[in-house]
């Protein structure tokens, strides 16, 4: 698919950031008072245990100490506790059409930080089919700039295996029952071919080539040259299902390829798209998943997950009840088969140059 671009850069100060602390900021004084009555009363106590062996322990200075060291504690345990404050980044569609995921995370953040103390600040990382929204969003993260990012588990991958990245995998949404996606061609009723080879010649539709590259390969058939394999190929923008369906069925082109959760979506919302037919369908990529930049809290990240991992529960979370009930499903744990295998297809796309190859077709027939 094609992927993200346009991207405001921000710092947000908390435990766990790479960049300075600013020494001016309320945090930052009580992050330095902190650490300076921690030190005032260990050098303290340690003074005393050098000076004096235990069995003679001066009965003047002991006393004045401990009452020192006393209130030093006391002033430690008076200072405010810094909220933890972290940056989350979410790739959307510039011309999405179904509404953005990112609206709903910013409308939990207050129910997220009463919960777990943390304040997440959510931001909109705006892509077009010309941009690569998972490589930014990871760019940054190894900047530390961005602590938490939903991705494409694809790109994740990719990305992964040939630049390395400080993101971990925290958790993922389930759609439909599953943690992955199945990957299906679409054509008119009656006019899915008996085998893969039976698309030659025919119009393929879409942005996302390594999709029908997939589809193709798994069922034998590997054409050096997709344009030749294929009658025509159709730049369509796969942010908008709808159209990609329409033009099946008006004969602008042939078949489609897409993620079967983005299909029952729309065939869900649009009766007269029934009339389409579904096959050779494979299992595919991992759903989206939720990492965070190494280096941010494992006690705040076990907290953020703990929390989405019982929002379909929680009427706290109600904001989600649209989503969840859109794709039936909820936040679970990352599925360890489902990312080995996604792996796999990140080896392969990189290894047959399925990226380039798309990045190309994109580059040649998109239009803002």
């Amino acid at each position: 698919m094609g992927r993200p671009g346009g991207h405001h850069l921000g710092r947000a100060r908390g435990p766990g950031r790479n960049h300075q602390h600013d020494k001016d900021s309320p945090h930052g004084v009580q992050r330095l008072m902190r650490r300076a009555v921690s030190a005032f009363a260990r050098d303290l106590l340690y003074d005393e245990r050098r000076v004096y062996p235990v069995t003679e322990r001066c009965p003047m200075k002991t006393p004045r100490r401990i009452v020192v060291v006393l209130a030093a504690a006391l002033l430690f345990l008076a200072l405010p506790a810094a909220a933890a404050e972290y940056i989350m980044e979410l790739p959307v569609p510039k011309d999405l059409s179904i509404g953005s995921i990112g609206s709903i995370m910013r409308n939990v953040s207050a129910a997220i930080e009463k919960k777990t103390g943390i304040k997440l600040t959510v931001r909109d990382h705006e892509y077009t089919h010309l941009t690569e929204p998972v490589d930014e969003m990871l760019d940054l993260m190894k900047k530390g700039s961005v602590d938490f990012a939903m991705v494409f588990a694809n790109e994740y991958l990719r990305y992964h295996i040939k630049e390395g990245s400080n993101a971990l995998p925290l958790f993922t949404i389930e759609m439909f029952g599953k943690p992955y996606r199945n990957m299906c061609a679409f054509t008119r009723a009656g006019e899915m071919p008996a085998d893969a080879a039976g698309f030659k010649g025919k119009a393929w539709g879409g942005a996302a080539t390594r999709n029908a590259r997939y589809i193709l390969y798994q069922n034998g058939v590997n054409p050096k040259d997709l344009g030749a394999f294929f009658g025509k190929m159709v730049f369509l923008k796969e942010s908008d299902i709808a159209t990609m369906f329409d033009a099946v069925l008006s004969g602008k082109v042939d078949l489609v390829t897409m993620p079967d959760y983005q299909a029952q979506m729309t065939i869900n919302a649009n009766p007269k798209y029934k009339k389409l037919a579904k096959g050779f369908c494979e299992k595919y990529e991992h759903n989206w998943l939720f990492v965070y930049r190494k280096g941010v809290s494992e006690e705040d990240a076990k907290k953020l997950k703990k929390s989405f991992l019982a929002a379909h529960k929680d009427p706290d979370f109600a904001q989600f009840k649209f989503l969840l009930t859109a794709v039936q499903g909820k936040f679970v744990d990352v599925d360890a088969e489902s990312l080995k295998r996604t792996k796999k297809i990140a080896e392969l796309g990189i290894e047959n140059n399925w990226y380039e190859e798309e990045r190309k077709f994109i580059k040649t027939h998109y239009k803002e």
